[in-house]
Protein backbone atom coordinates (compact mmCIF):
# COMPACT_ATOMS: atom_id res chain seq x y z
CA UNK A 1 0.00 0.00 0.00
CA UNK A 2 1.46 3.55 -1.03
CA UNK A 3 0.99 6.51 0.83
CA UNK A 4 1.77 8.91 -1.58
CA UNK A 5 0.15 11.89 0.53
CA UNK A 6 2.49 11.45 3.58
CA UNK A 7 5.35 14.06 4.20
CA UNK A 8 7.83 11.76 3.27
CA UNK A 9 6.97 8.73 0.02
CA UNK A 10 5.97 6.01 2.18
CA UNK A 11 5.06 2.14 1.19
CA UNK A 12 3.80 0.01 3.43
CA UNK A 13 4.70 -3.40 3.37
CA UNK A 14 2.20 -6.38 4.54
CA UNK A 15 3.56 -10.08 5.76
CA UNK A 16 0.74 -12.06 5.05
CA UNK A 17 2.09 -15.27 4.99
CA UNK A 18 4.23 -14.69 8.12
CA UNK A 19 4.84 -12.96 11.47
CA UNK A 20 6.30 -9.46 10.72
CA UNK A 21 2.76 -7.86 10.18
CA UNK A 22 3.32 -4.31 8.49
CA UNK A 23 6.49 -2.58 7.67
CA UNK A 24 6.68 0.78 6.52
CA UNK A 25 9.60 1.76 3.83
CA UNK A 26 11.18 4.90 3.27
CA UNK A 27 14.03 5.49 1.15
CA UNK A 28 16.60 9.00 1.91
CA UNK A 29 15.12 9.28 5.33
CA UNK A 30 17.53 9.10 8.18
CA UNK A 31 15.66 10.30 11.24
CA UNK A 32 13.37 7.27 11.48
CA UNK A 33 16.25 4.64 11.44
CA UNK A 34 17.33 6.32 14.56
CA UNK A 35 13.62 6.40 15.70
CA UNK A 36 14.21 2.62 15.01
CA UNK A 37 17.28 2.16 16.63
CA UNK A 38 16.26 3.76 19.83
CA UNK A 39 12.73 1.86 20.09
CA UNK A 40 14.92 -1.13 19.57
CA UNK A 41 16.74 -0.15 22.65
CA UNK A 42 14.13 0.41 24.96
CA UNK A 43 12.69 -3.23 24.06
CA UNK A 44 16.26 -4.56 25.20
CA UNK A 45 16.30 -3.03 28.43
CA UNK A 46 12.63 -3.80 29.10
CA UNK A 47 11.09 -7.18 28.62
CA UNK A 48 7.62 -6.25 29.08
CA UNK A 49 7.59 -3.12 25.89
CA UNK A 50 7.51 -5.61 22.70
CA UNK A 51 4.42 -7.31 24.14
CA UNK A 52 2.80 -4.10 25.74
CA UNK A 53 3.45 -2.34 22.47
CA UNK A 54 2.31 -4.99 20.24
CA UNK A 55 -0.93 -5.37 21.97
CA UNK A 56 -2.21 -1.57 22.59
CA UNK A 57 -1.50 -0.98 18.77
CA UNK A 58 -3.78 -4.01 18.04
CA UNK A 59 -6.17 -3.05 20.33
CA UNK A 60 -6.11 0.63 18.53
CA UNK A 61 -6.06 -0.57 15.11
CA UNK A 62 -9.27 -3.31 15.88
CA UNK A 63 -10.82 0.13 17.60
CA UNK A 64 -9.98 2.13 14.46
CA UNK A 65 -7.74 4.74 16.28
CA UNK A 66 -4.56 4.02 15.08
CA UNK A 67 -3.43 5.59 11.75
CA UNK A 68 -2.42 9.34 11.44
CA UNK A 69 -3.59 9.09 7.41
CA UNK A 70 -7.14 9.17 8.98
CA UNK A 71 -6.81 11.89 11.51
CA UNK A 72 -5.83 9.51 14.19
CA UNK A 73 -2.77 9.14 16.34
CA UNK A 74 0.30 7.11 14.53
CA UNK A 75 1.65 3.96 15.39
CA UNK A 76 4.51 5.78 16.37
CA UNK A 77 2.67 8.05 18.37
CA UNK A 78 0.84 5.11 20.37
CA UNK A 79 4.54 3.15 21.11
CA UNK A 80 6.31 6.78 22.51
CA UNK A 81 2.75 6.53 24.81
CA UNK A 82 3.86 2.94 25.66
CA UNK A 83 7.27 3.84 26.52
CA UNK A 84 6.12 6.74 28.59
CA UNK A 85 4.11 4.88 30.65
CA UNK A 86 6.52 3.13 31.62
CA UNK A 87 8.93 5.03 32.49
CA UNK A 88 6.06 6.37 35.04
CA UNK A 89 5.19 2.60 36.13
CA UNK A 90 7.69 0.49 35.54
CA UNK A 91 11.32 1.74 36.33
CA UNK A 92 12.14 1.99 32.34
CA UNK A 93 14.77 4.82 32.08
CA UNK A 94 15.48 7.69 29.71
CA UNK A 95 18.16 6.24 27.32
CA UNK A 96 18.16 9.99 25.87
CA UNK A 97 18.59 11.62 29.18
CA UNK A 98 21.35 9.08 30.37
CA UNK A 99 23.73 9.64 26.73
CA UNK A 100 26.34 12.08 27.35
CA UNK A 101 27.33 13.27 24.04
CA UNK A 102 24.68 14.78 21.68
CA UNK A 103 24.67 12.89 17.88
CA UNK A 104 22.61 15.41 15.26
CA UNK A 105 20.86 14.31 12.33
CA UNK A 106 19.80 16.78 9.68
CA UNK A 107 17.10 16.13 8.09
CA UNK A 108 13.72 18.18 6.92
CA UNK A 109 11.39 18.71 9.32
CA UNK A 110 7.27 19.43 9.19
CA UNK A 111 7.28 21.77 6.63
CA UNK A 112 10.03 21.13 4.42
CA UNK A 113 13.04 23.08 6.26
CA UNK A 114 16.14 21.33 6.91
CA UNK A 115 17.07 21.56 10.91
CA UNK A 116 19.15 19.62 13.21
CA UNK A 117 17.41 16.86 15.44
CA UNK A 118 18.83 15.27 18.40
CA UNK A 119 19.30 11.73 18.09
CA UNK A 120 21.24 11.25 21.30
CA UNK A 121 20.49 7.98 23.99
CA UNK A 122 22.30 5.55 25.25
CA UNK A 123 22.16 2.24 23.35
CA UNK A 124 20.92 -0.87 25.47
CA UNK A 125 23.96 -2.26 24.79
CA UNK A 126 25.63 0.74 26.34
CA UNK A 127 22.90 0.89 29.09
CA UNK A 128 23.49 -2.89 30.15
CA UNK A 129 27.29 -2.13 29.80
CA UNK A 130 26.98 0.70 32.18
CA UNK A 131 24.52 0.05 34.65
CA UNK A 132 24.15 -3.86 34.53
CA UNK A 133 21.72 -6.55 34.03
CA UNK A 134 20.06 -5.67 37.37
CA UNK A 135 19.43 -1.98 36.47
CA UNK A 136 16.60 -3.87 33.65
CA UNK A 137 14.64 -6.09 36.31
CA UNK A 138 11.12 -5.85 35.60
CA UNK A 139 8.79 -4.74 38.53
CA UNK A 140 6.46 -7.29 39.37
CA UNK A 141 3.60 -6.07 37.64
CA UNK A 142 2.31 -8.52 35.14
CA UNK A 143 1.54 -7.57 31.69
CA UNK A 144 -1.99 -7.63 32.47
CA UNK A 145 -2.11 -4.94 35.08
CA UNK A 146 0.23 -3.00 33.04
CA UNK A 147 -2.31 -2.83 30.51
CA UNK A 148 -4.76 -1.86 32.35
CA UNK A 149 -2.72 0.77 34.32
CA UNK A 150 -2.31 1.80 30.43
CA UNK A 151 -5.94 2.33 29.43
CA UNK A 152 -6.72 3.55 32.95
CA UNK A 153 -3.86 6.33 32.81
CA UNK A 154 -4.73 7.69 29.44
CA UNK A 155 -8.68 7.93 29.76
CA UNK A 156 -8.63 8.90 33.41
CA UNK A 157 -5.62 10.43 34.60
CA UNK A 158 -3.67 12.10 32.25
CA UNK A 159 -5.23 15.79 30.94
CA UNK A 160 -5.19 15.62 27.68
CA UNK A 161 -4.62 19.29 26.15
CA UNK A 162 -2.70 20.55 29.48
CA UNK A 163 0.02 17.84 29.83
CA UNK A 164 2.71 16.40 26.82
CA UNK A 165 3.92 12.78 26.30
CA UNK A 166 7.61 12.68 26.20
CA UNK A 167 9.83 10.41 26.68
CA UNK A 168 13.15 12.63 27.40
Amino acid sequence: RALPHARRPLVTVEDEAGELGECDVSINNRLPLCNSELLRSYSLVSSKLRPLVLLVKMWAKNHRVCGAHEGNLSSYAWTIMVVYFLQLVDGVPSLQKLHKDKRLVIDSDYWGYLREFDSSFLSAEEYHQSYGDAASQDSYLGLGEILYGFFRFFSREYQWGREVVSIR
